[in-house]
């Protein structure tokens, strides 16, 4: 699981950090993933645990930036995610390792700037 984020700070080119775990989680079961910016650092956290870490890089990833936002693919749209994906949040603020731990609020909060519950997804082959 690779976890990326790419900033850029005023006119200077754009700078990216990324994390890596170093096993795969391909067992059929669920995993919940998060990816924390905060305090200088960039932490990627499976089932409530943190697993790897780096140096975060500085700028904003704010909505003015031009990279958005890619859940499960490169920001060029290769390398896809094989599997599901449900349940994605954003919030305005890096949540502690005790939230992290704990899970995410069962509804959107104040502090969440975006919530992708994916209840619904619609399944088509080449064949329509």
């Amino acid at each position: 699981v690779r976890g990326l984020i790419t900033a850029r700070e005023g006119g200077a080119a754009p700078r990216s950090a990324w994390v890596d775990t170093d096993r795969a989680y391909d067992d059929g079961r669920w995993h919940r993933l998060a990816l924390r910016r905060g305090g200088g650092r960039l932490t990627l956290f499976v089932d409530g645990a943190p697993v790897a870490g780096t140096a975060d890089v500085p700028g904003s990833v704010s909505r003015d930036s031009p990279f958005g936002v890619h859940i499960g693919e490169r920001m060029d749209g290769r390398a896809r995610f094989t599997g599901a994906v449900d349940d994605v949040r954003v919030w305005r603020r890096a949540l502690t390792d005790e939230e992290i731990a704990a899970g995410a609020p069962p509804s959107a909060t104040g502090d969440t700037v975006l919530h992708l519950p994916m209840d619904r997804v619609d399944r088509t082959d080449a064949g329509g």
